[in-house]
C-alpha cells in the first residue's frame, strides 16, 4: 500500500524497506527515518550504527522518540497516560523479551 502510495504521487525516487536494518542492502540514502521504533530494538545502539551506515556521505537521519515527564503529575492526561502505559508494557517488554536493552524513555519506565 506504501509503494503504491509513492508511485501514485510521482515519488519514484523514495522507497520503503520494510526489513531490519542489517538486512538493508543496495544504493546509500539520502534520508532514514526511524519514528518511535529504536527504544524497541534489540539492540538499539548497533541499530543506530547500521542506520548511519545505510547513509550516503551528507545524508541525514531522522529520529525521533516519544517521551513523558520525570513528573507524573505531567502524564495524567489521556496521551500522556496511554504514552506511559504502552512503552512500560510493550515497547520495553518487547525489548527486554528478546534479550534487548529495553531502553526507558524519560518518565515512562
Amino acid at each position: 500500500a506504501a509503494g503504491e502510495e509513492l508511485r501514485r504521487r510521482g515519488l519514484g525516487n523514495a522507497r520503503f524497506e520494510p526489513a531490519a536494518l542489517e538486512d538493508v542492502t543496495g544504493e546509500p540514502f539520502d534520508l532514514a527515518l526511524a519514528y518511535d521504533c529504536i527504544h524497541d530494538m534489540t539492540d538499539p545502539f548497533a541499530a543506530l550504527a547500521s542506520l548511519r551506515k545505510l547513509l550516503r556521505v551528507g545524508g541525514v537521519a531522522l529520529w525521533f522518540e516519544p517521551h513523558g515527564s520525570d513528573d507524573p503529575y505531567e502524564n495524567r492526561e489521556i496521551f500522556g497516560a496511554r504514552m506511559v502505559a504502552g512503552i512500560a508494557l510493550n515497547c520495553v517488554t518487547t525489548s527486554m523479551a528478546a534479550g534487548g536493552a529495553g531502553l526507558r524513555a524519560p518518565g515512562c519506565t
